[in-house]
């Protein structure tokens, strides 16, 4: 019973110390259609509380997610992201010794490779 009761108060804790205050919003208009700015209204809907500024400001972490998740590219073959400077030369991009090499097609090239069976247990 002491468990149930612990986990419900910092479930409460939680909630609270990273939902912030309630807040509402109210615009009274006259008359006609008025173009409605919905970055606007967005923007004017986001409400940081004190606490939460506080740990923004400090840099402490919100949330924690373990293991850590990264995004990997996932592309058809030879459609992949081509990063490049508006000044360099079409040519020498497409020509660099890596243009073809991603995440994504190395990973393959490894589970190819691989003998001993590691990538058996590496997911992409």
């Amino acid at each position: 019973m002491e468990i149930c009761a612990t986990a419900h108060a910092v479930k409460y804790i939680y909630k609270y110390i990273y939902k912030g205050f309630d807040k509402a919003t109210v615009e009274i208009t006259t008359g006609g259609q008025q173009q409605r700015d919905e970055i606007k209204e967005f923007l004017d809907a986001c409400y940081i509380s004190s606490s939460e500024a506080c740990w923004h400001i400090f840099e402490f972490n919100m949330h924690a997610k373990s293991p850590t998740v990264y995004h990997l590219q996932v592309h058809l073959p030879d459609q992949q992201l081509i990063y490049y400077n508006d000044e360099d030369i079409a040519d020498e991009v497409l020509n660099r010794d890596n243009i073809n090499k991603t995440q994504l097609t190395e990973w393959f090239a490894f589970n190819a490779k691989d003998r001993h069976g590691v990538a058996k247990d590496i997911l992409y």
